[in-house]
């Protein structure tokens, strides 16, 4: 059967070689000391070799002026799905909770189809233990993600690691429960030129302190989640 998904398109854009003369034309500037040519470059989209001396001054190398620039890709969605979450401690508090996700991120396209991203996330759960380790249902998580990954010809595929902040809705029996870090791998299928399915898996680990009754840990959690995402 045919893909039924359109090709991921890459928004890379390329310097054309009849563009770089003007460029240095109109951005190159230098002075010859002593023998020693210094240049300065406005906008430094590039590295540019350059012999020292004046006399060899006609040997630029202007090889990554011939690579990609650096292009940008911003996108918006949400996500849901089902964790399990697991903290030890005096005692053991186990539970399976539901997940749902807002996210915003943006792309730089690093050339050859490789990237690298930031991503923004909003996360809300329910269906935590309310006895030991004392938490209530209700937990709320605003994580920060760096995503590397590939383009292919019809999915991308990524790992991110990041970190974030939780908020338990909780008793005073909890004294602390705010920092945790956060890894995993996703894959988005393109539907349409805006319009892209996400798979994820997560896993998030954190501490609780707690005031009654010691330290729970390792807390972790592990998610499982799709959702839909709308690039700009």
């Amino acid at each position: 059967m045919a893909a039924i998904f359109p090709p991921y398109q890459s928004k890379r854009t390329i310097i054309q070689p009849d563009k770089v003369t003007p460029w240095l034309t109109d951005n190159l500037t230098g002075s010859n000391l002593l023998g020693i040519f210094v240049f300065s470059v406005k906008s430094p989209i590039g590295k540019i070799a350059m012999s020292t001396k004046s006399s060899s001054i006609v040997s630029i190398g202007l090889t990554a002026l011939a690579m990609p620039v650096v292009a940008q890709e911003y996108y918006l969605g949400g996500s849901f799905g089902t964790g399990n979450f697991e903290a030890l401690g005096p005692t053991t508090a186990l539970a399976t909770v539901q997940v749902t996700d807002i996210f915003g991120g943006v792309r730089y396209d690093l050339g050859s189809d490789s990237f690298f991203g930031v991503e923004i996330q909003q996360s809300l759960g329910s269906g935590y233990p309310t006895s030991e380790p004392y938490l209530e249902d209700a937990n709320s998580i605003l994580q920060a993600e760096l995503h590397v990954g590939y383009k292919f010809d019809s999915m991308l595929a990524y790992a991110f690691v990041g970190v974030g902040q939780s908020n338990f809705a909780r008793t005073a029996a909890i004294d602390s429960a705010s920092l945790i870090t956060v890894g995993g791998i996703g894959a988005e299928i393109p539907v349409t030129d805006t319009l892209t399915l996400r798979l994820e898996a997560e896993l998030s680990r954190l501490s609780i302190d707690d005031n009654c009754c010691g330290l729970y840990d390792p807390v972790s959690q592990q998610d499982v989640t799709v959702g839909i995402l709308y690039n700009f």
